[in-house]
């Protein structure tokens, strides 16, 4: 039961990791500017 929760929650957590990544590309695209330079102006943090 628990395995089944688990895997549920790393799935959950996995969409939201890809989607945080493309949505900072693709509006880092769209504005001409870096994804870093973006997230150093408004103090963002990385898990990584």
């Amino acid at each position: 039961m628990m395995g089944i929760f688990n895997l549920a929650v790393l799935f959950l957590a996995m969409i939201f990791v890809v989607y945080t990544t493309v949505k900072g590309t693709v509006d880092s695209a769209h504005d001409g500017e870096a994804w870093a330079a973006k997230c150093q102006k408004y103090g963002c943090r990385s898990a990584l």
